[in-house]
């Protein structure tokens, strides 16, 4: 099987259909693409601040798909390849599929705001695929990150747009509310690159786990995967929480404690709050 066909399981389907591709010109139920300045995968933290913990590169833009109903984020890219004396051509288009029901909340920065940014919250992860043309033959492929195969930190589900100018911002929001998607609010959230995810963060939280017996330490592991709790809130500030309670209810079910406590409740603590569109 070629490279271009392998499948990575790493993030659950959304949808069995079949893998075809929606942005040809002619196609009727695409919304105009916004190019993009950048955009990033990121933690809504509860100082009500977004930190930027998955980068992506290359030229990206943004869309709606009024067919298949979902948000979607494009990269098209060219590219060569070589294998003994045969050298061919071709072109890639990457995708970060967010279904429109997935959509929980949007957010704006204001008209006074020069950054022109949107942010977008799911409540699951989104579908990452590629699709290629070359004169070999064509191929598609679900992916477990866009980076290169780099492993993505467990923030997916939430992303800061930024536009290039403030009319393409209003005309994003503009789709959005045709779309149905959640309604959006202007709110002026900082940006900030906190590495919540860095190696000696991670090396915080594996000592911890050490310390905790094996249910707690799956119940705080699946709150860092499901992108509930970051790093630093398990190794800091629930640390002594989850040893005090693991020394006098050695016997307890984890599951209420991180349920009940105050650093673990909704995320993101503002965004998922916004009312939807459709009411």
């Amino acid at each position: 099987m070629s490279r271009d066909r392998q499948v990575c399981y790493k993030y659950p389907f959304t949808s069995q259909r079949r893998l075809v591709d929606p942005f040809q010109n002619h196609h009727p139920t695409m919304y105009p693409f916004i190019y993009l300045k950048s955009f990033a995968f990121g933690k809504m933290c509860r100082d009500r601040t977004f930190s930027a913990e998955e980068d992506t590169f290359g030229n990206w833009d943004v869309g709606c798909d009024v067919h298949e109903r979902e948000l979607v984020l494009r990269k098209q890219e060219s590219f060569e390849s070589t294998l003994g004396f045969l050298s061919w051509e071709g072109e890639r288009h990457v995708r970060v599929r967010y279904p429109a029901h997935h959509i929980t909340a949007l957010a704006a920065s204001p008209e006074s705001d020069s950054r022109y940014l949107a942010f977008l919250e799911a409540h699951s992860p989104p579908l990452f695929e590629t699709t290629s043309w070359s004169t070999l033959g064509n191929g598609s492929a679900r992916l477990s990150s866009i980076n290169e195969g780099k492993e993505m930190r467990p923030v997916v589900r939430c992303i800061c747009l930024t536009f290039r100018t403030r009319e393409d911002q209003q005309t994003f929001l503009k789709r959005c509310k045709e779309f149905h998607l959640p309604r959006p609010t202007e709110i002026d959230i900082p940006v900030e690159r906190r590495n919540l995810y860095s190696v000696e963060n991670l090396l915080k939280l594996e000592r911890l786990f050490r310390k905790l017996c094996f249910g707690l330490a799956f119940e705080a592991e699946k709150s860092i995967f499901s992108g509930v709790l970051d790093p630093l809130e398990l190794s800091t500030s629930l640390k002594e929480h989850m040893l005090r309670l693991q020394r006098k209810n050695p016997n307890t079910m984890p599951s209420p404690f991180f349920a009940s406590s105050p650093a673990a409740s909704a995320y993101p603590p503002f965004l998922g709050s916004v009312p939807n569109g459709d009411t």
